[in-house]
């Protein structure tokens, strides 16, 4: 066979195939249809079986609960009343029959009635018998299989009743036998002793049947046939038979030969389904990951800035002390420039974990890459052409311009080590479509997001290396060389702008970093703010559980002019607070204490004066938190590490502000 004269698209395909499309009626499939046929059949008379039985059994339950019903009655109604009317002289003895209250009597006589009934109207006939092994009445006689039964049930009293399918003279019945209700003491009235029973019955059953029965013995069984009817002859299962094996057949034909195309095009779906799966479940682990380390790093950064906090403000309070000393200023200085390098490693930290306080404002980003770019021409190896490529016409974004800077910067000189041979750098910007909300427009965001790509063609990261590179401390250069905290600060940048960062890299094909920002429109004016570094002589509660910290801002705030009043966690300045909050006039609060934290706080100390000017001063921040806060009446915030000038200029601000 020539496997090309057969191919659909002129491309060799397989035998295998070939005779997938041409085997609808092969013996296996015949056999596989024959097979799928006797199955249904078989299903469908199990089906028919269960039906007419369920039938059947709810005819006979239905008829013994009426029986019980008629039997109740009699016994707990009918009975009692006359023989009360008997006893008060008001029936005579004539009327006192047994025939007239014997449930077993009127139950059979009812049965006869209502099969009458059932014959009128069409129905199957219900056979029923109440059967005894010691009856009054000889029609109750009981046959083997009663007494049997008899005898069963007494011996099982957890047996409820008996079902089985029975044959007489031809015809199949459903057979349900059911134990008699046992005797109570009020039944031995009656077939207890013959002597102790009433007149009439000794003298209308002299052969002794019904008497001498003894309490909680079942005496009889209830027994009912119902006829199953057999309404599937063999012509109707054949000739169905024969239809659905043509059906199937059919339908087998049809599935043969889309089959193929049909799963060769699930496959490719689920191939691709799977695909994007993988990369959203790495792109989840990856997310998770950098949220873990985000919240280490926000945490180690809090307790670094305690640190710091204590020693720029004792080197700003000996800088007071010292006076004219030379040496004592040098070395203070040496503290102070190395605090600040510390105090930028921290940041550094807050920046990754987007834990960082942020004052954004309209920024224009092609003015801050046209500023890196000629900060980097004075940094990189000249061999390296920095080329700008800026064709975004909506290029304004909501942020923070130190954060924006310095993550280009990073990725810059990141990409001018990559070169050492040099090459060439570039910077490009694009708008691309965004999907954005409602509520993403009221808050002033546009339709379009702005994408920043920082390309090179140096060496590349090897794929090893990928996953970590925004990591905090990862590096891949010599000891001494870097922090390994570059990317991880660009990273945090961006993702504090609301951004999104990727990397595409090849070794030896070069990087591109690609940067994806909300924009907003562009600005009209610019706000200008004046700092004030004078004092003053108000009362102010200092809440903070690090001594060093509390013990530093009582300090700085003395020399400001200020009175002070310390707490070392949040319980101690609400119990302070409401003894002394008529002489207090402003509140600093840190956010991370025990017992109870500054947002806590906060709210506990507007209950007692809801105009207390607040301010939290902190190693971190929670954005969302504090914008919380500032919904709630939070005069400001001021990270640490802080300079004198710098709370003295928000203490004034705030205090000037508040009008109390």
């Amino acid at each position: 066979m020539d496997d090309k004269a057969n191919s659909k698209y002129g491309q060799p395909v397989s035998l295998r195939t070939v005779s997938l499309r041409s085997s609808i009626l092969t013996p296996h499939v015949l056999t596989a249809a024959t097979a799928v046929l006797l199955l249904l059949v078989i299903a469908i008379s199990f089906a028919l079986h269960a039906s007419i039985l369920h039938k059947a059994e709810n005819d006979i339950t239905t008829m013994l609960l009426q029986h019980k019903g008629v039997h109740e009655y009699v016994q707990q109604m009918a009975h009692p009343e006359m023989k009360q009317l008997k006893s008060q002289h008001q029936m005579t003895d004539a009327l006192y029959s047994p025939v007239l209250f014997s449930s077993s009597y009127m139950v059979r006589n009812m049965h006869e009635l209502y099969n009458q009934e059932r014959k009128k109207a069409g129905l199957s006939q219900l056979y029923y018998k109440m059967a005894a092994d010691n009856p009054r009445n000889p029609v109750n006689q009981a046959d083997e299989r009663e007494k049997a039964l008899i005898e069963r049930f007494n011996r099982n009293r957890s047996l409820s009743h008996v079902e089985e399918i029975i044959e007489e003279d031809g015809e199949k019945y459903l057979y349900v036998a059911m134990p008699f209700l046992p005797n109570e003491p009020r039944c031995l009235a009656c077939h207890g002793n013959r002597q102790d029973a009433p007149e009439q019955l000794q003298e209308r059953y002299p052969d002794g049947g019904g008497f001498n029965e003894q309490v909680g013995r079942i005496r009889a069984i209830e027994s009912l046939k119902a006829p199953l009817a057999d309404t599937w002859t063999l012509p109707v299962i054949a000739m169905v038979s024969t239809g659905l094996f043509g059906l199937l057949l059919v339908g087998l034909g049809l599935v043969n030969y889309r089959l193929k195309d049909a799963v060769n095009s699930r496959t490719q779906q689920l191939n691709e389904q799977t695909e994007a799966l993988l990369k959203n479940e790495e792109r989840l682990r990856q997310s998770e990951k950098m949220d873990a380390l985000g919240q280490l790093a926000g945490g180690v950064a809090h307790d670094f800035n305690n640190m710091l906090a204590g020693i720029l403000g004792a080197t700003e309070l000996l800088t007071d002390e010292i006076g004219d000393d030379a040496n004592a200023l040098q070395y203070l200085r040496m503290i102070e420039h190395s605090a600040d390098r510390a105090s930028e490693l921290s940041q550094s930290l807050l920046t990754f974990s987007r834990r960082s306080d942020l004052n954004f404002s309209p920024l224009n980003i092609h003015h801050i890459i046209e500023e890196t770019a000629r900060i980097l021409e004075r940094t990189v190896d000249k061999r390296v052409q920095i080329r700008l490529e800026l064709i975004a016409t909506q290029f304004t974004i909501l942020g923070n311009e130190t954060l924006i800077e310095n993550a280009l910067l990073n990725l810059g000189i990141n990409a001018g080590k990559a070169m050492p041979q040099g090459g060439q750098l570039v910077f490009s910007t694009r708008n691309i479509p965004s999907d954005v909300s409602d509520a993403d427009n009221d808050n002033g965001y546009l339709s379009s997001k702005l994408e920043i790509t920082v390309s090179d063609t140096g060496c590349g990261i090897s794929p090893q290396d990928l996953p970590h590179i925004f990591e905090p401390f990862f590096t891949t250069r010599n000891a001494g060389e870097g922090t390994g905290l570059g990317l991880s600060a660009t990273y945090g940048a961006v993702k504090s702008h609301h951004g999104e960062i990727t990397v595409q890299s090849r070794e030896q094909h070069g990087t591109h970093f690609i940067i994806v920002l909300p924009v907003v429109p562009a600005p009209k004016t610019t706000v200008v703010n004046r700092k004030s570094t004078e004092g003053g002589n108000e009362t102010i509660l200092v809440v903070d559980d690090e001594p060093i910290v509390r013990e530093m801002n009582r300090s700085l705030l003395r020399s400001l002019g200020y009175n002070v009043l310390v707490a070392q966690n949040g319980r101690e300045a609400i119990s302070l607070f409401k003894e002394q909050y008529i002489a207090i006039d402003m509140v600093i609060l840190d956010m991370i204490m025990p017992e109870m934290n500054g947002s806590d706080c906060f709210f506990e100390l507007r209950k007692i004066d809801p105009h207390i000017p607040v301010l939290i001063g902190s190693g971190f921040s929670d954005n969302e938190e504090i914008q919380r806060l500032k919904d709630a009446g939070l005069a400001g915030y001021i990270s640490k590490p802080f300079r004198r000038a710098d709370l003295a200029e928000k203490i004034r601000c705030i205090l000037h502000s508040e009008s109390r």
